[in-house]
């Protein structure tokens, strides 16, 4: 994040992080020198304001538009893979007890 639209010789705000939520506060601008576009966003962690990249002019995404269908994607793709591992875990709990049952030779089975 720069305190400047124009990346070479401006100041650099702070480094954005991965994931981070950011707001938009104005519409994308195309830096002429370089070719890249970007936007002046506020970060909702700190509230620091400042332009970042939002793709490289080889076409690489730096930031991506955030929605609550994406929020809503995000968290159930997290749940899915916790609910997963818990599964996985019962699936060896219970593999674990029909084998010990096996074993067994005494019961009112026998």
């Amino acid at each position: 994040m720069t305190d400047g639209l124009v990346i070479k010789g401006g100041k650099t705000v702070r480094k954005v992080d991965v994931n981070e939520i950011l707001e938009g506060l104005e519409e994308q601008i195309k830096e002429e020198n370089l070719g890249l576009m970007r936007v002046k966003v506020k970060a909702e962690k700190d509230g620091k304001e400042g332009y970042v990249t939002v793709a490289g002019n080889q076409g690489t995404v730096f930031l991506e538009n955030y929605t609550a269908y994406a929020a809503f994607q995000k968290s159930l793709e997290s749940e899915l893979k916790m609910l997963q591992e818990a599964t996985k875990e019962a699936t060896k709990y219970i593999d674990a007890k029909v084998e010990e049952l096996r074993q067994v030779r005494v019961g009112p089975l026998f």
